[in-house]
């Protein structure tokens, strides 16, 4: 079984780099705020994940939850996984402004499978290190370096 913390981690902070800068609408706002408690009710303390929400891009407040999710016996988490697959999910279906408004980092990637498509940018398409896969990955669809094509 492949551990989820790194993806549910990810997720928060995106989720709260949306919440803080209101991209999204409602619908990434009520993702986030479902995987936000579950992950409290799961570690029963709020102030870690208080933490990362009020500073995301923190690699220290990221490994804090991580370490702390890993105490609470979260790594196989099913339910965890799902709320954060459901808010990565939504953050993929934000427009290329609002996505640049929350900084998609893939630096640090740990997943199943990977699926990135219809990609369009203006420097480089899809660029990453330090990525752990244990499934699929597919790139396809990047436009990258110039306008779109029609």
């Amino acid at each position: 079984m492949v551990e989820i913390l790194p993806l549910v981690v990810g997720a928060l902070a995106a989720g709260a780099t949306a919440s803080l800068k209101k991209v999204g609408g409602d619908a990434v706002q009520t993702l986030y705020d479902q995987l936000k408690g579950a992950v409290i009710a799961r570690l029963q303390r709020k102030a870690a994940v208080e933490a990362l929400a009020e500073e995301p891009e923190s690699q220290a407040q990221r490994q804090v939850v991580v370490e702390a999710l890993t105490k609470a016996g979260a790594a196989h988490d099913a339910e965890l996984a799902r709320l954060a697959e459901a808010l990565q999910a939504a953050l993929a279906r934000l427009t290329p402004p609002e996505q640049a408004a929350v900084g998609v980092d893939l630096r640090e990637l740990e997943a199943a499978n990977v699926n990135l498509r219809n990609i369009t940018a203006a420097g480089t398409g899809v660029k990453g290190d330090h990525w752990k896969l244990s499934g699929d990955l597919t790139i396809e669809g990047v436009n990258a370096g110039g306008a779109p094509k029609n």
